[in-house]
């Protein structure tokens, strides 16, 4: 018996019939045969998501810990969930992979306080351009338009080095 599920306006299906074809759709009413077919819904609309926290080092060799959002959407719901094991991991990895790149040649945590500050695009500093250059290349190739990249959390790290003092008895 043929199942129904109903897609909402803010959502796109993807049909694994058979488990190799693949059929992707928009909003509405979509029938699939359960015991042959797995469906797969997910938010194609404007979305964010928080990037787990990463320490980086600074070209100036300041080492900071950042918390980056990423705000998208889905423009290919078909590349985005039948090539990828986890459609939102995915965008969480390849974001923080592209912010580690711009960040890491970020000269010094001034140029770095300057991208954090949330103005108005024609303020913000070049470094803030390439972070949503970067993101968005490396994401276009999933289906996913990034919208926005910005760092909720930022803050300078300390090291500390222990001296071992075993070695002096």
């Amino acid at each position: 018996i043929p199942r129904r599920t109903i897609v909402d306006r803010t959502q796109g299906w993807v049909k694994f019939v058979g488990g190799a074809t693949v059929k992707s759709g928009g909003p509405g009413l979509v029938w699939h045969w359960p015991w042959t077919t797995r469906i797969v819904v997910i938010s194609t609309v404007r979305d964010a998501l928080n990037c787990k926290p990463q320490t980086l080092t600074l070209a100036s060799g300041e080492t900071v810990l950042i918390e980056a959002v990423v705000i998208y959407e889905v423009m290919n719901i078909e590349r985005l969930v039948a090539e990828t094991a986890d459609a939102s991991a995915t965008i969480v990895d390849v974001t923080s992979g592209a912010v580690l790149s711009v960040v890491e040649g970020a000269g010094s945590w001034d140029d770095l306080q300057r991208i954090s500050r949330r103005e108005p695009r024609q303020r913000n500093s070049e470094l803030n351009y390439r972070l949503i250059a970067e993101v968005k290349r490396a994401l276009a190739e999933y289906g996913v338009n990034v919208l926005d990249v910005f760092f909720q959390n930022r803050a300078k790290a300390r090291v500390i080095k222990l001296v071992n003092s075993v070695d002096n008895l």
